[in-house]
């Protein structure tokens, strides 16, 4: 038997179908090459698809190009894409996940078709070795048919329960109806005599047959890494092919008659370039309704934008990596029904292949952990938008922990500026009450000098009050507050000793507000004020003098006041730099500017004849900075 050669129309048919399977199978080897875990029986899928491609195409083009059918070259291609059709079953057996349990009956099936897939495989091969004259034989021509009911067998014994997603079912259902559409092509082809335009239909649907299958083998592969990207592009090119089809056929039945005068080559022209606008703006609005329907019901997926939202407002929960890790990683594995997911730090994860996608997480621009994503047995597609939810979740991951970062920082930061102005202040404040100590004492020392002679036994009462004074000076040294009621009492005892000294001559009146009896002022605030008072306003005054001292609340404030009617100033300007800028006022200004910054105020007051008032209005606890 001799081949004839086919018409021109089957033969570009064929080369063009055969061109967008090349196409296919190039974008399934680069995502083989990308995929994380491709096995050996993904490159042996890939190898029979290259292997069916290349074998069509060229035996295409040498037809074309004048060679015969029955020719060594053109019976090379013909053997080249029977071996891709026999082998691939062999790699689809091996491609599918095991059923469980391990031991089941699933199994031992699966393994027995191994078994005979491997074996037809090489029966096959060495016939169509060996039936060179005619490598349609009988034996030849049902190897598609065989090789059909075997995945058909594989798939009913092995994929139940498996299938979850509607891309599951179309690949098997593309791949079975590809292989058994050609297996029933070539034995009607065989067995059956038609007309030439049958026999040209036929040959076509025999040729491009498989082309269904290679479109559900891109489905399986592209089950692991961006489905919808592979499975729009396969959809695409299917569309644009058979538009490419259609516009061969229109073109080559164009009339070319339409009368005397009018040349129908312009005509021809001007017809066929409306064809092909025509089916140019179809390719358009196919390639959108691809794109519609492999998102609205091929491959679903969830609102990623609100999961996003919902993932960083989770996150910004978290003070911590390790809570941050486990929240994410919950909250990725729940939302795409994966296996396992895991937050590795990078030099854990350099060594680990446990995840088939990776997305990296980066922290200022340097990867230090790595987001590792297993889907597991049985698991729906991971779409492009899946993907691409990965590295958004891992960016925000790393978006997380930089906040958590620069808000230790910021933290530690201002502890230690804190730190650095309490040890400031402590050491300014204990420098100023070193100074309040001595100065008291000087003068205390003084005045028991000078009664020793002339009044011993006040100058034993002085000695006794001021060892009290200093004993409670000692006691709360350390503290730089203290109790207006603590304050207070030590005050009256250290009046006790100015009255010792100036007798009659000095007179002391105390309202205290119960309200403010526990309230917090500085240590030792109101002493050198009191000094300030009787050394420069009542000692030069002659006769009795009177000093009030008050403590009550002011609005937000607690108000001490310590007034005297001694001599007085005209101007307050005029105070003589000892009572006005003495130690001791120096002293409480400074101190209460080192506590409360502006918070708190030191006021004087004099008139001549009439005495001073200094005033002091120190911020409630609660209201201090």
């Amino acid at each position: 038997m001799t081949w004839e050669r086919p018409p021109d129309l089957v033969l570009v048919s064929e080369v063009l179908g055969n061109g967008a399977a090349l196409v296919l199978t190039v974008v399934l080897l680069l995502l083989i090459v990308r995929t994380a875990r491709a096995n050996f029986a993904m490159w042996l899928g890939a190898f029979c698809a290259l292997l069916w491609i290349g074998g069509c195409l060229s035996g295409t083009i040498l037809i074309l190009a004048g060679a015969a059918p029955e020719s060594s070259a053109v019976w090379t291609t013909r053997l080249a894409e029977l071996a891709a059709g026999v082998i691939f079953p062999i790699s689809f057996l091996l491609l599918w996940p095991l059923p469980e349990p391990a031991d089941g009956w699933r199994v031992r099936v699966r393994r027995w078709l191994l078994i005979v897939a491997v074996g037809m495989a090489a029966l096959t091969l060495a016939a169509g070795i060996a039936q060179r004259g005619e490598p349609h034989g009988l034996f030849i021509s049902a190897a598609p048919f065989d090789a059909a009911a075997l995945m058909s067998v594989g798939a009913l014994t092995v994929l139940p329960g498996r299938l979850k997603t509607l891309a599951d079912r179309v690949y098997v259902i593309l791949t079975l109806l590809g292989m058994w559409v050609s297996g029933i092509a070539i034995l009607l082809l065989k067995h059956l005599v038609f007309s030439p335009q049958w026999c040209a239909v036929l040959t076509v649907v025999k040729e491009q047959a498989p082309f269904l299958t290679l479109i559900g083998t891109v489905f399986f592969f592209a089950r692991f890494r961006a489905a919808d990207v592979l499975i729009k592009s396969a959809l695409r090119i299917t569309a644009g092919t058979a538009l490419a089809l259609a516009a061969a056929s229109i073109i080559s039945n164009l009339p070319v008659h339409f009368g005397r005068h009018i040349s129908p080559r312009p005509i021809r022209l001007l017809l066929t370039t409306d064809v092909l606008s025509v089916l140019l703006l179809l390719f358009l609005a196919a390639s959108k309704a691809v794109t519609f329907a492999v998102d609205r019901w091929l491959l679903p997926r969830p609102d990623y934008r609100a999961a996003l939202r919902e993932l960083w407002n989770e996150l910004n929960q978290l003070d911590t990596e390790p809570t941050i890790f486990a929240a994410a990683s919950t909250h990725i594995q729940s939302l795409l029904e994966l296996r396992g997911v895991r937050v590795l730090p990078q030099a854990a994860s350099a060594g680990s292949d446990d995840g088939d996608i990776e997305a990296p997480v980066r922290v200022r621009g340097e990867w230090t952990h790595l987001l590792s994503v297993k889907p597991g047995r049985g698991r729906c597609s991971l779409l492009s938008a899946d993907v691409r939810f990965l590295e958004d979740a891992a960016a925000l991951i790393g978006g997380r922990i930089e906040t958590l970062i620069a808000e230790r920082e910021r933290t530690e930061r201002q502890a230690r500026e804190t730190k650095l102005l309490q040890l400031a202040a402590e050491s300014e404040l204990k420098a100023l009450r070193a100074q309040i100590n001595p100065h008291f004492l000087f003068n205390s020392l003084n005045t028991i000098a000078d009664l020793i002679v002339t009044d011993p036994v006040k100058a034993e009462t002085i000695t006794v009050l001021l060892a009290k004074v200093f004993r409670h000076v000692l006691l709360y040294s350390d503290r730089q507050l203290t109790a207006v009621s603590e304050e207070i009492e030590f005050l009256r005892t250290y009046l006790r000793i100015e009255e010792v000294r100036f007798g009659p001559r000095l007179s002391v009146f105390m309202e205290i507000d119960p309200s403010v009896s526990s309230a917090r002022v500085p240590s030792l605030i109101l002493q050198p004020v009191v000094e300030n008072a009787i050394k420069h306003g009542l000692a030069p005054k002659i006769g009795p003098g009177h000093l009030h001292i008050r403590a009550a609340r002011d609005g937000r404030f607690v108000k001490l006041e310590v007034e005297d009617d001694g001599v007085g100033f005209a101007d307050p300007a005029l105070v003589p730099a000892s009572a006005r800028r003495g130690v001791g006022l120096k002293i409480i200004a400074e101190r209460l500017k080192t506590l409360y910054q502006a918070g708190a105020r030191l006021e004087f007051e004099s008139a001549k004849a009439l005495g001073s008032r200094v005033t002091i209005l120190i911020p409630l606890e609660a209201e201090a900075p």
